[in-house]
């Protein structure tokens, strides 16, 4: 079975913004470059490359949530590939960001994700294949 290269790139190293002045770092180079896809992942996954206005309603409404909802100091909520030349950003619903101990096959996705790849269906590729409690995947019982 092949993974699209949106798939590897979801799968792929990220690094997070922890602190607002990197984000709004984030936020300046990416409207620097061209051809982003906005994909909600509530919505369908898009055909289309944003134009530069939706692109930057996107980043204003986005970075308004996530200061109303994140702490004063520090943001958290928002991973990028490459911080230097970004071209793949996931950015996390602030109070459905999963837990980060590893006792869960299932991926927490993103509530939103700028790629300069077209995206695919990231929702149905991630659903959970068991619906068995962990501890019953891994007891001998």
């Amino acid at each position: 079975m092949t993974t699209s290269p949106f798939i590897k790139a979801f799968s792929g190293r990220f690094s997070g913004i922890l602190r607002w002045p990197e984000l709004d770092t984030l936020w300046q180079k990416i409207t620097q470059q061209s051809d982003w896809y906005i994909y909600t992942l509530a919505k369908s996954h898009p055909d289309t490359i944003s134009t530069a206005e939706e692109l930057s309603e996107f980043i204003s409404t986005t970075d308004q949530l996530l200061r109303q909802e994140l702490a004063p100091d520090y943001c958290g909520a928002v991973y990028v590939d490459n911080p230097e030349s970004p071209t793949f950003v996931k950015i996390f619903e602030p109070h459905n960001m999963g837990s980060a101990c590893g006792s869960s096959d299932n991926v927490i996705l993103p509530g939103w994700i700028l790629s300069q790849g077209k995206p695919c269906d990231l929702v149905t590729h991630f659903t959970p294949k068991s619906s068995a409690p962990w501890w019953k995947r891994v007891s001998p019982l």
